[in-house]
């Protein structure tokens, strides 16, 4: 699904009325609840990137679980790279920002494309720019 922002919400595929506008009454019995259903996620996805919560916070608005990275149990801890590239290819990652200036964040010259995910991105906390310990890189981590 596509927000109003123009970002996606991967695994989250609507059609028909649940795409647009208000129902007629004739369907508000019918489809109307999965299309309810479908816009609160969307407005609580982008509702969460705008106001710049934290990885987890978004993670949840997308409709994951916590278990979707720390397991079973949330046994897990700290999730490593492992569980970040289960949902997010780095290699395409770091085509998506191969134009960022003045380095590539996801494709970095010491570390290509195995830089561990949560140097940068803190799942429940502020995420910081790990590059920035011996560069002075203007990212902006989400």
């Amino acid at each position: 699904m596509v927000l109003i922002s123009g970002k996606v919400i991967p695994g989250l595929y609507v059609a028909g009325e649940a795409t647009e506008g208000v129902h007629d009454p004739v369907r508000l019995s019918s489809n109307a609840t999965i299309g309810c259903a479908a816009a609160l996620l969307a407005f609580a996805a982008e509702g969460a990137l705008a106001e710049g919560k934290n990885l987890a916070d978004r993670h949840v608005a997308a409709g994951m679980k916590c278990e979707s990275c720390h397991g079973p149990g949330k046994k897990i801890e700290t999730p490593e790279k492992e569980q970040c590239i289960a949902c997010h290819d780095p290699v395409k990652l770091a085509e998506k920002t191969k134009d960022v200036k003045p380095s590539n964040p996801h494709n970095s010259p010491h570390y290509q494309t195995g830089l561990e995910c949560t140097l940068c991105l803190v799942e429940h906390d502020k995420p910081e720019n790990y590059c920035n310990q011996c560069h002075k890189f203007d990212f902006k981590v989400p």
